[in-house]
């Protein structure tokens, strides 16, 4: 990595890294912190040289970084889907957040079984196939709860 797309990571320019390396310049806090952030360094190693290097990451601290990456990326089509999501997300009333969740519950729920989703195809096929493969999947499921509702209301009308 040349100083120049190390600045740019950190919000400085190139000459800048420069100044740091030779020493005629020191490192703001905010670069200090921008360089831990952005390289995942504990502050205390690089301003005293003492404990780890890396520094130890929740789960938490990962989805902070790729929301700042999304936030950061205006030209990337999924970046500003998963923007739109959140943000449309947001503005729902509970009882539509209720629906949405039902749904990525229904989804990736399906995805752990392996076998909802079996038939999906790879990732390279047209959106139509994954479309069709999808409502597919969901025909089965579908299928097999209109089974269980006929079979419910059948019994129903034999106990009355």
């Amino acid at each position: 990595m040349t100083q120049v797309e190390f600045g740019e990571k950190i919000g400085v320019k190139g000459n800048t890294i420069t100044n740091y390396e030779n020493g005629i310049r020191t490192p703001t806090d905010a670069v200090i912190l921008s360089i831990c952030r952005e390289f995942d360094i504990n502050e205390e190693w690089l301003r005293t040289g003492k404990g780890e290097m890396k520094r130890i990451t929740t789960e938490d601290d990962e989805f902070q970084k790729y929301i700042a990456l999304l936030l950061r990326d205006k030209e990337d089509f999924v970046a500003q889907k998963i923007k739109r999501f959140i943000v449309g997300y947001e503005k729902l009333d509970a009882t539509d957040k209720k629906v949405v969740e039902n749904l990525m519950r229904q989804i990736f729920e399906g995805e752990k079984k392996n076998d909802t989703y079996s038939d999906m195809p790879a990732a390279s096929t047209s959106v139509q196939d994954a479309e069709a493969a999808y409502i597919k999947s969901r025909s089965k499921n579908v299928q097999k709860e209109d089974l269980s509702v006929s079979n419910t209301i059948a019994g129903n009308a034999i106990n009355h």
